[in-house]
């Protein structure tokens, strides 16, 4: 909100502004999205430079902004976030490391939440050896999602884990410890948990992008998921059945993620081109 005065209090400096995105959980947040994205297109036409996440929020923007609007993806601290032994045990005492460990992520709502309980209960019938980590957007979701996990039979509780209040050591030992994660829709992509995935050298599961796309590329980067929930679960287990098949599309997410989103080439990058664009306006 006090971000809209910038140009009244500094009519001569160069605003630089970023956007980093919104999660929609519910039908009633297409009504907040849409006030987010008025909020948003009132920020870029202050600014000379504004950016964006994704192509997915760009599109979000009227043509008439587009020029403004660059795409930066997020930065991954590649040092930190690195391939590390697997750790299953640390979630899942009674477990091997090397055990079947299948991350969903659930930061979704309406018919894809339900697909993604459909998938969960759909793996963990068909593979019992299979365990599975939830992720959250919010404290909120997971406690709505809770319900349902408390209706479940104890053997199969025992092969959940609701991810909630994880310091960054043991969150890199869940992305590690993973040996798919998977992501239901490609709306506003959580894109630093993708690539911090990535990173981490875990392969990713996810519909395939419209269009050309900067990281996720089916059969290099990431393995295309289905958009049926009854296929999805045939291609999960395909990868799990097979995942030493895999390991090259891991090690290539792992080097493009160091080679173009590591916090030190990253940042560098786009100082030099706010600094360029900045002697270009002359202010």
């Amino acid at each position: 909100g006090p971000a809209f005065f910038l140009r009244h209090a500094f009519p001569h400096a160069f605003i630089v502004s970023s956007f980093r995105g919104f999660r929609l959980s519910s039908e009633a947040d297409n009504v907040r999205f849409e006030a987010v994205m008025d909020m948003q297109k009132m920020m870029a036409v202050q600014s000379d430079l504004y950016f964006v996440r994704s192509e997915g929020q760009k599109k979000h923007f009227p043509s008439s902004l587009q020029s403004l609007i660059h795409i930066w993806p997020p930065y991954v601290n590649t040092e930190f976030f690195m391939p590390q032994p697997r750790k299953l045990s640390t979630f899942f005492p009674e477990a091997v490391d090397d055990g079947e460990l299948v991350t969903v992520h659930m930061k979704v709502g309406g018919d894809a939440s339900k697909k993604m309980i459909h998938l969960v209960i759909g793996l963990l019938t068909h593979r019992p050896q299979c365990r599975i980590a939830l992720t959250f957007g919010s404290d909120a979701y997971r406690d709505r999602w809770m319900q349902v996990y408390r209706m479940l039979p104890e053997d199969v509780r025992r092969r959940i884990f609701p991810v909630g209040g994880l310091d960054t050591a043991t969150y890199h030992t869940l992305l590690c410890s993973s040996t798919v994660h998977v992501f239901p829709e490609y709306t506003i992509p959580p894109l630093q948990e993708m690539l911090e995935s990535m990173s981490c050298g875990t392969l990713l599961m996810m519909p395939v992008p419209d269009g050309d796309d900067e990281f996720f590329h089916d059969g290099s980067t990431m393995i295309a998921l289905p958009k049926d929930d009854r296929r999805q679960v045939e291609a999960i287990c395909r990868v799990l059945d097979h995942r030493e098949d895999f390991d090259g599309i891991r090690r290539n997410a792992r080097e493009m993620i160091v080679e173009h989103c590591s916090e030190q080439a990253a940042v560098a990058g786009q100082m030099a081109f706010v600094m360029e664009e900045y002697r270009k306006a002359g202010k």
